[in-house]
């Protein structure tokens, strides 16, 4: 044998071994092999050949789609887009294409780019039922939900057992308002497919929002068992659980969150707050802590870890965390209110002034931050300003026993005895139990002459005390009564 011979048996052999995308003697049967490979998973062997399809046919628009197809699934979203645009150059009547690259754009964060190419898609078929569900979700993102509302419910017209159309209605609806229309989109789609988490969880958050914590925890566990792994899930259970009081099963739900995903900080933070709750002061600070350190920027951590470390006898501390809680977030007018509460009680009534100032600014129905700002002008000698603000907060809730209390200690100070009884009435009216202002009024009656009312208020004071269990004060209602005593043995009464 030759050596021309055997150098073409080697040839013939290599091509024998070599693989079966260099065989595809046809496009078409270039594409089916491709298909084949697509289905099987392999993508880049697909590529290979639907390339050579292109190779014997460049006019091949669906080469072009299913290799964009594949390049979208191994993350080559640029060079999908560019696929589907030259199938839509090839063919510019095939909705699919517009639809595949309105998809990718979408992926790319390009969605007002994605919206046209679903505008033309339906235009081409008006019974596209996924690009009305796809412009739906766009349309979503972009904020318009009643864009979104309207695409999702064409589709749902279109295909009455698309459940994802119904659930994703469903979130279009509650952001509109309709929380009791989005539960109903909800269990449809649970009617439908009885298998997506997803569905159940945010159903689960419309039911706790609604006031139904039972019905919550119920779509919360049926999320869990159908994906163990659904952190969010075990995290808003707890916080359900801890809802209703049980404070040990929603630090287990945490627990667990914790478990599945270590770097999860709202999971700490969860449990922070359920720790605070039960008294743990320090498992809640670590907590908060550790919440902080997996995201620098959870503002609520900070004011939280405040909260436990002004309870810890760290007031200053406290101020930092509040002030760093307001560096990311300045729109929190109860981060304020209590940055507020521990300048007052450190002595600087002019910053606490204006951190309550700044909360009331932010919450103009702060009754709280009324009352309290209205308090420290009080120390600062401005009784006619504190009483401005008992009044706004007594006109925001005529209930507010305090404000009442509050303001008839004021018009006492100011000489207003008979406006102060009648403050005090009131406070006394609406909470019976409110001792300070029995006290309080003893000593106004004394000063008008009412021994026996007098002596009842302070013995009523010196009651409740003893079943508050406020020693000190009960201390202070004994001396007070004494002092009253001797006041009217001197005018002789």
């Amino acid at each position: 044998m030759n050596a021309l011979k055997l150098k073409t048996l080697a040839l013939v052999a290599l091509l024998l071994l070599a693989p079966l995308h260099a065989f595809a003697q046809t496009a078409d049967e270039a594409f089916r092999k491709g298909e084949m490979a697509y289905k099987q998973g392999q993508k880049n062997e697909a590529i290979k050949y639907y390339t050579q399809v292109i190779k014997l046919n460049p006019k091949s628009v669906d080469a072009y789609n299913r290799r964009g197809d594949a390049k979208n699934d191994l993350g080559d979203k640029t060079g999908a887009i560019q696929d589907y645009t030259k199938a839509i150059q090839l063919d510019p009547q095939l909705a699919l294409s517009y639809y595949n690259r309105g998809w990718t754009k979408n992926a790319l964060g390009d969605k007002t780019g994605a919206i046209p190419d679903y505008n033309t898609a339906i235009q081409l078929d008006p019974k596209y039922i996924k690009a009305y569900n796809n412009r739906g979700v766009v349309k979503f993102d972009l904020g318009d939900k009643i864009g979104a509302f309207q695409d999702y419910s064409t589709a749902i017209q279109l295909d009455p057992q698309l459940a994802k159309a119904y659930s994703n209605r469903a979130s279009a609806k509650s952001d509109l308002g309709d929380q009791t229309g989005a539960i109903k989109d909800y269990s449809t789609a649970i009617e439908i497919n009885s298998e997506d988490s997803e569905v159940y969880y945010n159903r689960g958050n419309l039911k706790d929002n609604l006031g139904d914590k039972a019905g919550a925890i119920q779509d919360y566990t049926v999320a869990i068992q159908l994906n163990p792994q659904y952190v969010k899930a075990y995290n808003n259970r707890g916080n359900v659980k801890s809802d209703l009081g049980d404070k040990t099963g929603a630090i287990q739900d945490f627990n667990t969150a914790i478990q599945l995903n270590p770097q999860d900080a709202i999971a700490y933070f969860n449990r922070g707050n359920v720790k605070y709750d039960l008294g743990d002061k320090i498992g809640a600070f670590q907590d908060y802590s550790t919440a902080i350190q997996l995201d620098p920027q959870l503002a609520k951590a900070y004011s939280n870890r405040a909260s436990a470390k002004s309870d810890l006898g760290d007031q200053t501390g406290a101020i930092k965390d509040y002030s760093t809680a307001i560096e990311i977030n300045s729109e929190d007018s109860e981060v304020y209110y209590n940055r507020g509460n521990l300048k007052d009680n450190l002595g600087d009534k002019a910053g606490a002034i204006q951190d309550y100032t700044v909360a009331i600014q932010l919450n103009p129905q702060y009754v709280k931050a009324y009352n309290n700002r209205g308090n420290v002008k009080s120390d600062l000698g401005d009784k006619t300003g504190a009483i401005q603000d008992f009044n706004i907060a007594i006109q925001l809730n005529p209930q507010d026993a305090l404000a009442y209390g509050l303001r008839g200690i004021m018009k006492s100070d100011l000489g207003d005895t008979i406006g102060s009884i009648q403050d005090y009435n009131k406070a006394i009216q609406l909470d019976p139990q409110f001792s300070g202002i029995y006290y309080n009024r003893g000593l106004v009656k004394a000063q008008l002459g009412d021994k026996v009312g007098a002596f009842a208020d302070l013995e009523k004071a010196k009651q409740l005390y003893v079943e508050q269990g406020d020693v000190e004060s009960y201390k202070d209602a004994i001396k007070a009564k004494n002092v009253v005593s001797d006041f009217f043995a001197r005018k002789g009464q």
